[in-house]
């Protein structure tokens, strides 16, 4: 079920193998094998009667196993205005590899590759014994050039709220990169906090050392406060990431 292509390289010194999932049947097929878990769209939780503010970034539907016709069911018990073969109605959708959309992400296409093809070829041993120079996923330019857009512009240099696209991240790279880049933006806005009383330590440290006034005292009270300073700033920092994970 999976799309193959090979071809030469530039300098024809080398073959390129080009493996994808293009059929939506195959997509589906591989997820009912593995119990994929798939996300609800927002539509259906609205037409199912749940209050649930769609813009609130905390607030999103939950996951569950793939289920081709869970459509089907929710029609039966009354749900209305709801298509029961229309995938898109029950769960959501993605469209960086498909205009139409899909219920896979360009992650979970790889995921099903890897997985599938290590069960009949070593890639990896491939690779260590020289039949093979390397494997690795390609990027989506669609989906690149969004996450350039919202992501890789240098006037966020100036947004000191380091907010990252977590949801995207995760979508495409995988929860692993999301994680990181999750903790890598909270920790950048967390020092920030500790800006301000850095710098009035440095500013008392300056003038101390210019006027020659007991020099040594006030280093020592300095470097006494900043470090009460810094632990008060671990102890919210911890309890603010943990409300971020929850």
């Amino acid at each position: 079920g999976f799309d193959v292509q090979a071809f030469a390289s530039c300098d024809s010194d080398e073959m390129f193998v080009r493996i994808t999932i293009g059929n939506e049947d195959v997509v589906q097929h591989y997820f009912r094998a593995h119990s994929q878990q798939v996300q609800l769209s927002k539509g259906l939780i609205k037409k199912l009667g749940i209050a649930q503010d769609p813009t609130e970034s905390s607030s999103a539907p939950p996951w569950i196993v793939f289920d081709p016709a869970l459509g089907q069911t929710l029609s039966e018990e009354g749900v209305k205005d709801l298509n029961p073969t229309e995938l898109g109605d029950v769960y959501r959708t993605y469209h960086g590899t498909r205009p139409e959309g899909s219920v896979a992400r360009s992650i979970d296409r790889i995921a099903i590759v890897e997985h599938e093809l290590g069960k009949i070829f070593n890639v990896e041993g491939a690779v260590d014994e020289g039949l093979v120079v390397d494997w690795y996923p390609v990027h989506n330019r669609r989906r690149m050039t969004e996450l350039k857009h919202m992501w890789g512009r240098w006037g966020l240099v100036w947004d000191f709220s380091f907010a990252q696209p977590i949801h995207h991240l995760r979508h495409y790279f995988g929860s692993r990169v999301a994680f990181v880049f999750a903790w890598t933006g909270f920790y950048a806005k967390a020092l920030t906090a500790l800006l301000v009383p850095a710098l009035v330590c440095l500013g008392f440290m300056v003038g101390t050392w210019a006027l020659d006034y007991h020099k040594n005292l006030t280093l020592e009270i300095l470097q006494l406060g900043f470090a009460a300073v810094i632990i008060v700033w671990a102890r919210m920092a911890y309890l603010r990431w943990g409300q971020e994970c929850r």
